[in-house]
């Protein structure tokens, strides 16, 4: 006679099980039982999950931070009830042995277990757990099967794919597996009841309300492989059909698995309605990576701003920045560059610092997940989704590249989440124009401007021109009648950083010199300032008026300040030690 077996099996750990990056176990034997290594990159939304009281089990990614695997998995040993969220930890890896397991775990939030699973015959086994943030971005969710196509009888003999990370022999507690696993087994039998069926030609052993099995003669799951899933394909697509529940001495018995169609309620309630997000506690409390003001949920709320452009970082020419989207805010979503669709996550802005007629190429690498690009024209308080003059949104993880002429107006680079944040590598190339050697700009983005250019060396009006030989000395070293770093020769230099007149039409004293606009010496060789100073030869008017014009060329001043910026289940119990 046989006997349900209590399979359980243990982790090993090279060191403390915070330790992630020390994670080991040992790996012996061939498959699930007779299975082959699961290479497929769709099933990599099956992870490795790890209780720390030892044990561990599989599971399936069904969104991008929800996870469904067995109730046993997520239940305190021997009991009911639900284990602590802060016990788990969840691998997204192929292989454990080769896997950075920083970058492809998360934590876990919140555990749910049915409110009808009974550990003592294991029925209504089926839990999830809330991940702490998206999934990695190249982890694909698999859908679970809806109620409309839940198994039945008319399923017996169709293919089922079970995958895990479970014992390779059901008769050495020491065969576990650190790869995954996938063996392709069929369906032999199916209760639909509320009450526990009988097997074929196991009736002494009822099995499960809701349940379907398989026989294992030839192979299938064991310790180790609960809450991975069974995959089922209806009308070519591929859903969760199963979850791995228990099975019998050795793994040679009948193999019992939760039938998902029946719990397609219940897991779309918990996946709909997660934490609410607090949007000034500085914690992510939802799971979906944006914490506070960087979440949707909080967007509108007083505490945060109606503007991604309010948060200023500043980006110029030839250099190549690190970021994180999830370091922005959420205040965009709908742009008038796109015919259809909607950006749902959050942005971060950069300030282009970038000379006029400059072309600028914008390029979005090594992303964690789908983010996209757009240029936004208008200053911090003018910019918005509705001015948005150029996009690339690639999908999936693909990089973005965005070209785009720099003008005399203002204008933000915005790294868009569409769905969820993650880090990226931005770079900027430009291409400048001619120097043109009496505006008073660097125009090529080579720190000289007009004269002090050696482009404009074999002009008449730049022969004779000495440059300012010291820039704090409080003298006019080149008699042109301005001192140190009022004098253009001196933009480039360090000492004369951030000290310049960044606006020339603004009516503000931006370098806090108690000169304004035109009547700074910073903006006197401006186009602006010339041009108001031809216009008002009769008036009093300095060309600082507030009405109408616009805002004139961007002094190099800003370039440079910017460059300074089971019964117990098939679950399997894992050792530590040090």
């Amino acid at each position: 006679m046989r006997s349900l077996f209590p399979a359980l099996l243990f982790v090993f750990f090279a060191s403390g099980c915070g330790e992630r990056d020390d994670f080991s176990t040992t790996t012996t034997g061939r498959g699930i039982i007779n299975g082959t290594v699961d290479t497929d990159s769709s099933h990599d939304a099956v992870p490795f999950v790890y209780n720390s009281d030892g044990y561990a089990c599989g599971g399936t990614l069904i969104t991008q931070n929800v996870v469904l695997t067995a109730g046993h998995c997520v239940a305190n040993q021997n009991t009911s009830t639900p284990a602590s969220a802060s016990k788990f930890s969840v691998f997204f890896c192929q292989d454990m042995t080769s896997c950075n397991l920083t970058d492809r775990s998360r934590d876990v939030i919140q555990v749910y277990l049915h409110p009808s699973y009974n550990n003592n015959n294991t029925s209504y086994d089926m839990g999830m757990l809330r991940l702490s943030s998206p999934a990695p971005g190249d982890v694909n969710p698999i859908p679970i099967l809806p109620a409309s196509s839940v198994i039945s009888s008319g399923d017996i003999g169709m293919s089922v794919d079970f995958i895990g990370f479970g014992l390779t022999n059901g008769y050495d507690d020491t065969s576990t597996s650190d790869v995954r696993r996938i063996f392709t087994g069929s369906i032999a039998g199916v209760c639909s009841s509320s009450s526990s069926c009988s097997t074929g030609g196991w009736s002494s052993y009822p099995i499960a309300p809701y349940t379907f099995y398989t026989y294992q003669d030839d192979g299938g799951t064991c310790q180790g492989d609960s809450g991975g899933p069974g995959l089922v394909s209806r009308n070519g697509v591929t859903y969760v059909g199963g979850i791995t529940s228990y099975g019998f001495e050795y793994c040679t018995g009948p193999g019992v698995y939760t039938s998902v169609g029946y719990y397609e309620s219940e897991i779309n309630s918990f996946i709909n309605n997660p934490p609410v997000e607090n949007c000034t506690d500085g914690i992510d409390n939802n799971g979906d990576g944006m914490a506070d003001c960087a979440d949707p949920d909080c967007a509108g709320t007083s505490s945060c701003p109606d503007m991604a452009c309010g948060y200023q970082n500043f980006l110029s020419c030839n250099k190549t920045v690190s970021g994180n989207t999830a370091d922005g805010v959420a205040a965009f979503s709908t742009y008038n560059c796109l015919s259809s669709g909607t950006e749902n996550g959050s942005e971060f802005a950069y300030y282009l610092s970038i000379p006029p007629d400059a072309v600028a190429t914008f390029t979005l690498t090594n992303l964690e997940q789908d983010l996209d690009l757009f240029i936004l024209e208008g200053d911090n308080e003018s910019c918005s989704s509705q001015s948005c003059v150029g996009a690339s949104v690639e999908n999936d993880l693909a990089n973005e590249s965005l070209t785009y002429t720099m003008g005399e107006t203002p204008a933000y680079l915005i790294v868009e989440s569409y769905n969820y944040p993650g880090t990226y590598s931005l770079s900027v190339s430009c291409d400048f124009p001619p120097e043109n050697c009496s505006n008073g700009i660097d125009d090529d983005g080579d720190f000289k401007i007009d004269c002090a250019d050696p482009d404009c060396s074999d002009l008449p009006e730049c022969e004779e021109v000495i440059p300012e030989t010291e820039c704090d000395d409080g003298l006019d070293n080149d008699n042109d009648g301005q001192v140190d770093c009022s004098d253009s020769d001196c933009q480039g230099e360090a000492v004369c950083q951030g000290k310049f007149e960044i606006f020339c039409s603004n009516l503000k004293d931006d370098d806090e010199d108690g000169l304004v606009d035109c009547d700074d010496p910073d903006c006197t060789a401006t186009d602006y300032c010339i041009s108001q100073n031809n216009n008002t030869s009769s008036s009093s008017d300095s060309g600082c008026s507030s009405s109408g014009g616009n805002k004139g060329s961007i002094p190099v001043s800003l370039l440079i300040l910017v460059f300074s910026m089971t019964a117990i289940g098939l679950r399997r119990k894992y050792f530590l030690s040090r």
